[in-house]
């Protein structure tokens, strides 16, 4: 099974980034200690497992090795940032040509519509409220332990998705929420 700094190490080379660049997202003097982490030499204190995460957009889990990665094909996960962006963009450029009575309405229109819940998505939907999700039993010191509460509390997490996507499905085809 690949150890940590593998996977650092994978996750480093799939965003493009060098061991220098990513040493300076997580404030190491040098891209030394980044080598050293990725070929084994030095362990990663605990407190940067998650900052390591942050900065090559996984998962402590994942880099601790006790998940594999969940990634959608490339090709998928390239689309649909190309959509976003191209949408994003537009908007962007488009906003970027007007002159500054033009953005004034614009922004008008922007704050306008962003208060009609018409256009907007309701915010008990838009803000999911924070909830605890743990998974614990009385062996937790057995081996496999550890990962089948892992497991377990990923499908409580995704239960609650679930639940309040069928929630919000509901809320609009009851029609208290307008398209």
């Amino acid at each position: 099974m690949p150890d940590i700094g593998f996977r650092i190490k994978k996750k480093r080379e799939e965003c493009g980034l060098t061991q220098e660049e990513l040493a300076v997202k997580l404030g190491y003097k040098s891209k030394t200690t980044i080598a050293k982490i990725e070929n084994g030499t030095n362990d990663i204190v605990q407190s940067k497992v998650i900052a390591f995460a942050s900065a090559l957009n996984t998962t402590p889990a994942y880099l601790m090795g006790w998940e594999d990665e969940k990634e959608e094909p490339k090709e998928v996960k390239r689309e649909k940032e190309s959509l976003m962006d191209a949408r994003e963009e537009q908007l962007l450029s488009s906003f970027r040509s007007l002159n500054d009575l033009g953005k004034d309405k614009v922004m008008d229109y922007a704050a306008d519509i962003t208060t009609n819940p018409r256009y907007t998505i309701p915010p008990t939907i838009m803000r999911e409220t924070p909830v605890l999700i743990a998974a614990h039993n009385d062996h937790a010191n057995e081996p496999g332990q550890q990962d089948k509460m892992h497991r377990d509390a990923g499908r409580m997490a995704e239960e609650l998705r679930q639940r309040r996507l069928e929630r919000f499905l509901q809320t609009k085809k009851e029609g208290d929420f307008h398209d």
